[in-house]
């Protein structure tokens, strides 16, 4: 859980930080989508509220999304930190 929280971004967030974000963004893809398709073979979502587990099928649907998107290329990471825009 820990390597999760560590993803999200923080302002002035160091050059190395962004560096090591980069490089394990498509293991870390991989991994969040992994254990959402077993949670979800596995019914666990079944545990949750229904609104949740709409939340969860969604969440597993953004996932595939952006692993199929990782592996043909369609998304590239950059090793450059860079500061939030707060007046968005």
């Amino acid at each position: 859980m820990a390597d999760i929280i560590n993803m999200f971004p923080k302002k002035n967030a160091s050059p190395e930080l962004a560096k090591a974000r980069a490089e394990s963004f498509g293991r870390n893809l991989d991994e969040a989508y992994g254990i959402m398709v077993d949670f979800a073979l596995e019914d666990k979502f079944e545990a949750f509220s229904l609104e949740e587990e709409i939340q969860l099928d969604r969440v597993l649907e953004i996932l595939m999304d952006f692993s199929i998107m990782w592996n043909e290329g369609q998304i590239i990471v950059s090793s450059e930190a860079r500061g939030l825009d707060n007046d968005r």
